[in-house]
């Protein structure tokens, strides 16, 4: 599954609120799919030890297990273990995970619904949150998850869809994949 990227890259690569974790264990690490963590083990891009497969089983999405982020002997938070602080950039862009590559934007879930949603803690969602151009990348999400290839992973890995906590701005029902 891979949707058109709306962020630009600078814009991402400026902002320090990515890839960076209060909590070890949280809904906002990044869940990568079976198929995709099968192409990255199998490619040595990543190790399978980095996926925990807790409340997950074989063929389903999991998280990738954060590590700490510590500065001298503070413990700050946590990263994910595909992301290099230093340069503020993923390891492993170009292979990134649906996740990912779709954030800001969520597939939501409360209760047996499922939405499209966004984190409106995101700075650049902040600044265009009414703009034309937006509204236009909406209307295309809500279209993508309409497809039947979409609608058939969802339906086959219902932990694609998430229960997000707060901070979340629901932007669209997506009846097709309740």
């Amino acid at each position: 599954m891979k949707a058109k990227q709306f962020i630009p890259e600078k814009e991402c690569l400026s902002c320090y609120g990515c890839c960076r974790y209060s909590q070890k264990h949280t809904v906002w690490a990044p869940l990568f799919l079976f198929d995709e963590i099968v192409e990255l083990t199998a490619k040595n891009i990543v190790p399978c030890c980095l996926f925990t497969h807790v409340d997950a089983h074989y063929g389903e999405a999991a998280r990738i297990d954060l590590i700490e982020q510590s500065t001298g002997h503070s413990l700050t938070g946590f990263i994910c273990p595909c992301f290099d602080p230093g340069s503020n950039k993923c390891k492993i862009y170009a292979h990134r995970p649906f996740d990912c590559s779709l954030y800001p934007f969520l597939l939501a879930r409360s209760g047996d619904q499922a939405y499209l949603a966004v984190d409106e803690n995101c700075p650049y969602i902040k600044k265009i949150s009414s703009t034309q151009g937006m509204l236009d990348y909406v209307q295309y999400l809500v279209e993508f998850f309409s497809s039947g290839d979409i609608i058939k992973a969802v339906k086959d890995d219902p932990r694609i869809a998430q229960e997000y906590p707060h901070g979340v701005k629901i932007l669209a029902l997506l009846p097709k994949l309740t």
